[in-house]
């Protein structure tokens, strides 16, 4: 081989490194139905499932305590071509005065900024008491959406919205995860949810020691927090309204000093299923958080989907718009 014959092997081989470097991420599955391992739950996680969940977003201990019931979901997304992008935002609350944030109201200020992966991974909570008696605190969260299909039946797709917190804001409310899609339609009823949380628990003699907890939550089509809008056969947008947990006392010690069980992680998941005119769809999410406390019926219907909306997906028809931070959302083609 000469070596204008290695030089342009070479380039080409930097090429496609780089090109593999991205926020979005194609990729293929090969079924393997091999046990790689039981889970905490007695479930089977076989090669190809680990493989998907890991797509999916869901981290090693995750997988080691799945529940039956987002088993089955996962389960049922046949498919092997995955499409997935990620995006990171950190919201910075600013309240005037230390009453005001002790309080919970709502923020004089909200700041939401696109962040990197890098500073996702390393963000923790903070609350800053600034000279002029203004309070800051940050929260982090990633978007993750993936569009799934088989080879053979491009235009049948799987969808999905993730969100996960890093950092969990202080305000717990009813908080909005929704996506729209263009160039194709939702199938009605197909949507569900998945919910993760990890909580820090005192032990039951309430000495100061804590352990780990962790729980799930699912949602069906018929859950009342669905808001979904119709085309002709199916949906152009679906969201759910459902609460963030709050913290709570659990126990107190001897000398009346209470102990809180908080919440430390929170994964929640939407899945539907859609079908594209053509080959392909753009698919929008965002996750909308209450910034003071809102009621569920002020909430829960009274948004529509469109470009123009929070996140780029959906839009008050009553004013609440003002009641959520407002924060980015995030798209794919695929």
């Amino acid at each position: 081989m000469n070596k204008k014959k290695i030089l342009l092997l070479l380039i080409f081989m930097i090429f496609i490194g780089y090109n593999s470097v991205s926020a979005s991420e194609n990729l293929r599955m090969i079924n393997n139905d091999s046990i790689k391992f039981i889970n905490n739950k007695g479930l089977d996680i076989t090669e190809s499932m680990y493989e998907k969940l890991q797509i999916y977003g869901f981290t090693d201990e995750e997988i080691l305590r799945l529940d039956e019931n987002t088993y089955r979901i996962i389960n049922s997304i046949k498919a092997d071509t995955y499409s997935k992008k990620d995006k990171y935002y950190e919201d910075i609350y600013v309240y005037n005065s230390q009453d005001l944030y002790n309080k919970k109201q709502k923020p004089n200020r909200i700041i939401t900024k696109e962040i990197t992966k890098e500073d996702f991974d390393n963000a923790t909570a903070k609350s800053l008491i600034n000279s002029d008696g203004s309070v800051y605190e940050t929260s982090a969260r990633k978007l993750s959406l993936v569009i799934s299909y088989f080879t053979n039946e491009p235009t049948v797709k799987n969808i999905s919205l993730q969100t996960t917190f890093k950092t969990i804001p202080s305000v717990r409310s009813y908080d909005i995860i929704a996506m729209r899609i263009t160039n194709g339609e939702i199938n009605s009823n197909s949507q569900s949810i998945t919910t993760n949380m990890t909580y820090r628990v005192p032990v039951a003699a309430c000495d100061g020691t804590y352990t780990t907890q962790t729980s799930t939550a699912n949602a069906s089509n018929t859950s009342p927090g669905w808001n979904v809008k119709n085309f002709t056969l199916g949906y152009y947008g679906i969201g759910f309204t459902g609460l963030l947990p709050n913290d709570y006392i659990s126990c107190f010690n001897d000398l009346g000093f209470p102990f809180y069980q908080s919440l430390t992680g929170y994964k929640i998941t939407m899945f539907a299923k859609a079908k594209s005119v053509g080959n392909t769809i753009t698919l929008y999410g965002t996750y909308q958080h209450a910034t003071s406390n809102v009621n569920f019926n002020d909430v829960v219907r009274n948004y529509d989907f469109n470009s123009n909306g929070l996140g780029g997906v959906i839009s008050f028809n009553n004013g609440m718009a003002t009641y959520y931070d407002g924060a980015g959302g995030t798209s794919i083609t695929y």
